[in-house]
């Protein structure tokens, strides 16, 4: 592709990555307009759900545009905003029902949300089951067998749900009230959470990874769980439990894994650009050290004093050089000049014609160690 294609190709993939903001922040601004209607009716308990999925969204919105702002377009990124994008419409589903359970003229919009919820369950879960994969680098055999396992209950649980929303075996919608009534399929909505709860603690625990990681993992899959079992006691027209858990758990775990995952490839990054320093410096020396001892036996029988003295500057020039491995990528201008000067008295023994000017009006600032000598020695 040429240099031109390569830059629309990029500029249309950066607009797509932000235009998955969109439908959250449609969200968000739908849920916001919704819940002034019920700024002067505290009447109703939907005002305080439809409040809590409202602020929800807002928070996964900015977690999706500090991931976008982070400037990773890694694999983990990806899987991470689609967690986040899923929970929103979670939390916008919750929310939308809320709004129009128990208004008859609202029958097929309640049937859609409801079953929205449900089905963006399995989603999440295989989701989450990916970043599993991503963060925990183990992918033995027994992994392979619960992630099918955890594939086929999450297509039979879509199917399901499917199949009982349209038949009302899993919940029913009054058509002269627009009231929500649980079905007598409505107990495979508690079984598969449970069922993958169970798998993904497995996945968790069997892996080597220090405790306290096991625990920050744990936490995502398991609060929203606790949330669910409490709702279903409550009764389940209580405060709205669950898609606050969640929004919690997704935000727990960003705060501590997905900045670590970052911290760890910034880290990375880092380590490969000092390593790629550290190669070019150890190209250049050999180069230098081969002609450098070239010129001093050359100078053993014509000049030996000119050759012991450059014998001494090339033990000053390798000192600092082999010094420099273990300090810091950046040093001060100062320090890579006087390193440099070790260079240039060797060369001028070498070449007598060579003469160096130094004009230097700023010297309080710092560089990149190995950014002088390549260009005197090109110069050279």
């Amino acid at each position: 592709m040429s240099e031109g294609g390569m830059r629309i190709q990029t500029g249309l993939r950066k607009r797509a990555h932000f235009l998955t903001l969109v439908p959250e922040v449609a969200a968000f601004v739908t849920l916001f307009l919704i819940s002034l209607q019920y700024d002067h009716d505290n009447t109703k308990p939907e005002h305080v759900n439809i409040a809590v999925t409202c602020y929800g969204v807002f928070l996964l919105t900015l977690i999706d545009l500090s991931i976008l702002r982070s400037g990773f377009r890694e694999k983990f990124s990806n899987q991470y905003r689609s967690q986040v994008f899923c929970c929103a419409l979670y939390l916008f589903c919750d929310g939308l029902f809320w709004h129009v359970h128990g208004i008859r003229e609202q029958r097929p919009l309640i049937i859609l949300t409801g079953m929205g919820y449900e089905l963006l369950q399995p989603v999440m879960t295989v989701i989450f089951w990916q970043l599993l994969r991503s963060w925990i680098h183990e992918y033995t055999a027994r992994e392979r067998k619960l992630e099918r396992i955890m594939q086929v209950l999450s297509v039979l649980y879509a199917l399901i749900i499917l199949a009982g929303t349209f038949t009302g075996w899993l919940f029913t919608v009054d058509p002269e009230t627009g009231l929500y009534h649980r079905g007598p399929g409505h107990w495979i909505s508690v079984v598969y959470p449970s069922v993958m709860v169970v798998l993904v603690l497995i996945r968790i625990l069997r892996n080597r990874e220090s405790i306290r990681t096991k625990m920050v993992l744990m936490i995502h899959p398991l609060v929203p769980f606790v949330c669910l079992l409490i709702q279903r006691m409550a009764g389940d027209w209580g405060p709205s439990l669950l898609p606050l858990a969640m929004c919690s758990a997704v935000i727990f775990h960003y705060t501590n894994v997905y900045v670590r995952v970052q911290q760890v490839t910034a880290q990375r990054e880092q380590a490969l650009a000092e390593s790629k320093l550290r190669s070019l410096q150890a190209q250049i020396n050999p180069h230098f050290i081969y002609n450098a001892l070239s010129s001093v036996a050359s100078l053993c029988d014509s000049d030996p004093t000119a050759a012991q003295e450059m014998v001494y500057q090339l033990s000053d020039y390798l000192h600092d050089n082999f010094s420099d491995l273990s300090k810091p990528n950046l040093t001060s201008f100062e320090e890579e000049l006087n390193h440099l000067k070790h260079y240039i008295s060797i060369e001028e023994k070498r070449f007598p014609n060579i003469r160096m000017e130094y004009d230097l009006k700023v010297t309080n600032f710092q560089l990149p160690r190995m950014t002088l000598q390549p260009l005197v020695e090109n110069a050279v």
